[in-house]
């Protein structure tokens, strides 16, 4: 018969609640505790799926990684505008993509929640498991990098945290928060004992397909703490960042995916030759629990003719699942970056993303009398998803790639800039290798790279990846990327000519009918930098305080 382990749902902040009358303290049925759970490999295992399930399951609409992480690197970007039916579809995610949220904001005391529900199971495994044999060793070590990437993720995002990095036992679940240079002294010990454990899988070829992290996932995201540390605290990490970052790339076990770029995001090419860490979702109507629901971005449906969009669905000329909510539009600003560099044609472009005009051209046109909300005439095809996705009505079997080969491309150039103390020439040589994939034109291949050619390459690559709200922060320039986020939005009506609807006309941007709604947003403040702490981890945790900017 199959045991579960007894796994109390722990987020920080959350406070543990006992009575002290005996008969209330009845022990529960078909439970094994954590303290004898973990006595072969075979229950070790079942600990090390547990801990690789946090990020397929679904415990409530937004407490997981697709709608409660993945979603919030799109919110807190400048790359996209909130969208969705209309105005309030959900002010939360509003909130945050125009800069109005405060410590109270649900999708950030939820962001908390799944990074520390994740680091939970993590330390179950580090704490229990004793790593007498060579798969103990190997769960330990996957626990350990897997930790490492939450607190990554976490410093980035907040600062100051509370670093646990061992079961509470008891009951006192309430921490202090560490520094961040603490918080990268763990992550850089978590994913320095993985890689020379020994332990760790890696890939026979390049073309292997591995679920699990690997030797060179926890070298990558070990140069991507260095390099981070490095930017974030100004310490001198570079060369250790270099170290780590071409130990990955000289080891020959990932390259670039050179065809259908935006392929690597979908089920046709899961866990592709770039793929370092994603989540692996069952296409199984039987294991619909473990399937997101809805997946948000992409075509609001009711807004365009339904007999185009059908037809341009059946016929695959869109890539879109026919139950999107419309969420997440790329902005104005990110495809004139896209432009800038690559042209209106660019081969990277159009597999990130399509302009109405394209859509028009199928025919794919929006309906008379229709607006689409949060949109500026462009529509991301990178990763919502896809008809072929679908298995059954709002469910989806899609995976998310949380860190992949490309990252660690440019986050080696990044290091090798001679200002960081690195080569030119390998800077130049890692960078044309993102440029040459995206198939630039030759003069923008010209070397010499400084930061602002990297910084440019970094967001058109890993647009709605997670990566540019750090990015910002980390380089200093946040204050002027994000100078006017949030204060207007626009709606498309379609053509300003005309030659797809005759909706009422409102302003021409670059051909479209575009209004703009003005919000409340006061654009860019120093506080957000940096995500407050959760409202309600102050209110249960003694020993934390928030942020001096958010006091």
């Amino acid at each position: 018969m199959k045991r579960y382990i007894f796994i109390a749902a722990l987020a920080a902040g959350v406070m543990s609640f006992s009575s002290c009358q005996d008969e209330l303290d009845v022990e529960q049925h078909g439970a094994v505790s954590a303290n004898s759970f973990y006595s072969n490999d075979a229950e070790c295992l079942e600990g090390l799926a547990a801990l690789y399930t946090t990020f397929n399951s679904q415990t409530s609409d937004y407490n997981n990684w697709y709608t409660g992480e993945q979603h919030f690197g799109f919110a807190i970007s400048d790359d996209c505008y909130t969208g969705g039916g209309a105005r309030g579809n959900d002010s939360g995610w509003e909130e945050i993509n125009e800069l109005r949220y405060t410590a109270s904001n649900a999708k950030i005391a939820n962001l908390f929640k799944i990074y520390y529900t994740t680091i939970y199971r993590a330390n179950l495994l580090v704490s229990h498991v004793q790593g007498s044999t060579p798969t103990q060793q190997r769960i330990i070590a996957e626990a350990k990098t897997i930790r490492a990437f939450c607190y990554l993720k976490l410093t980035s995002h907040f600062g100051s945290v509370p670093l646990i990095v061992e079961e509470i036992t008891d009951g006192k679940y309430a921490k202090p928060v560490a520094s961040p240079s603490e918080i990268y002294a763990q992550i850089e010990q978590d994913l320095t004992e993985a890689i020379n454990s020994g332990a760790m899988l890696e890939k026979s070829s390049v073309n292997d397909k591995m679920v699990n992290v690997t030797k060179q996932t926890a070298q990558g995201l070990l140069g991507k703490a260095y390099v981070y540390e490095s930017t974030f605290t100004g310490a001198n990490k570079w060369s250790d960042a270099r170290t780590a970052l071409e130990a990955v790339i000289n080891s020959g076990k990932y390259a670039l995916v050179t065809n259908d770029f935006d392929d690597q995001f979908h089920k046709a090419g899961e866990f592709s030759t770039e793929s370092m860490f994603e989540n692996n979702r069952v296409f199984d109507a039987n294991n619909l629990s473990y399937i997101y629901s809805v997946q948000r971005l992409g075509w609001r449906t009711e807004m365009f003719n339904i007999a185009e969009l059908d037809a341009a669905q059946s016929s695959g000329a869109i890539n879109c699942s026919n139950e999107s909510y419309g969420f997440f539009n790329p902005s104005q600003e990110l495809y004139e970056a896209f432009v800038e560099m690559e042209g209106e044609d660019g081969w990277r472009l159009n597999e990130t993303l399509k302009t109405y005009k394209q859509l028009v051209q199928i025919p794919l046109r929006i309906q008379e009398g229709k607006t689409i909300y949060g949109n500026a005439g462009y529509f991301c095809t990178k990763v919502p998803s896809r008809a072929e996705e679908r298995v059954v009505v709002h469910k989806i079997a899609q995976n998310i790639v949380f860190f992949r080969y490309a990252d660690v491309l440019l986050l080696a150039a990044e290091a090798e800039l001679p200002a960081n103390g690195g080569n030119q020439a390998k800077c130049d040589e890692y960078l044309n290798q993102i440029k040459s994939r995206a198939r630039e034109d030759a003069s923008k291949m010209r070397g010499n790279y400084t930061l602002t050619d990297v910084q440019k390459e970094r967001r058109l690559e890993l647009c709605f990846e997670g990566s540019r709200f750090p990015d910002l922060v980390r380089w200093g320039i946040i204050a002027d990327a994000y100078k006017d986020k949030g204060k207007r939005i626009p709606s498309l009506h379609g053509l300003y000519d005309h030659s797809d609807n005759n909706n009422t006309l409102e302003q021409n941007v670059n051909g479209y009918n575009i209004s703009y709604t003005e919000t409340a947003s006061q654009g860019f403040q120093p506080k957000f930098a940096q995500l407050p702490l959760p409202q309600g981890e102050i209110d249960v945790n003694e020993f934390v305080e928030q942020a001096e900017l958010w006091k």
